[in-house]
């Protein structure tokens, strides 16, 4: 689907075109803050029925910039309300900057739990993506690719390479959201 880029609100419930690679898109959806939901219906064609795609099963959730949305890279094509399981988002975890074996897993309302690395199996980091980001790693998972963006590795001990742990791969990719659905 081709759309021509026009300026847009970010708008709560707005369901949105992500394009992919080779031809193909997905949808996803705006949710509260810098949050969006990401949802699993790759396809060359056009999908008219918003119910159809906000019942197709959830990817995953992270927070986007929203000038994916404001700059028109991401067409809004509809809106509905939002359901009752977005009221509350998924944890995510963070990585200590300066102790990698230190970890931390933040709520929605920002209280936080210092957790062990394996607590933070399927979570998503506490990041904000660049939607050319969310775009790559949507296609590295339909292509079945490790992929780069989301490379970035939890490292228990920066002194030693073969101690990261890749919190990704294309199997838990879809983990971190799997209650929501």
């Amino acid at each position: 689907m081709k759309l021509l880029q026009k300026k847009q609100q970010r708008t709560l419930g707005a369901i949105i075109l992500i394009p992919l690679e080779d031809g193909f898109h997905t949808y996803g959806r705006i949710l509260q803050g810098a949050s969006y939901v990401f949802y699993d219906c790759r396809t060359k064609e056009d999908i008219t029925d918003l119910n159809f795609i906000i019942s197709s099963p959830v990817l995953f959730i992270t927070a986007v910039y929203d000038n994916v949305i404001i700059s028109g890279q991401w067409a809004k094509i509809g809106k509905l309300p939002l359901e009752e399981k977005f009221n509350i988002l998924p944890p995510r975890f963070i990585q200590d900057a300066f102790h990698k074996d230190k970890f931390r897993i933040v709520y929605q309302d920002r209280t936080e739990k210092e957790v062990s690395i394996e607590e933070c199996e399927g979570l998503e980091r506490f990041m904000v993506w660049e939607g050319a980001n969310i775009e790559k790693r949507l296609s590295d998972y339909y292509a079945g690719r490790k992929t780069q963006v989301v490379g970035e590795k939890i490292n228990p001990d920066p002194m030693r390479n073969d101690s990261r742990k890749t919190i990704y791969s294309k199997k838990n990719l879809t983990l971190a959201n799997r209650k929501m659905a």
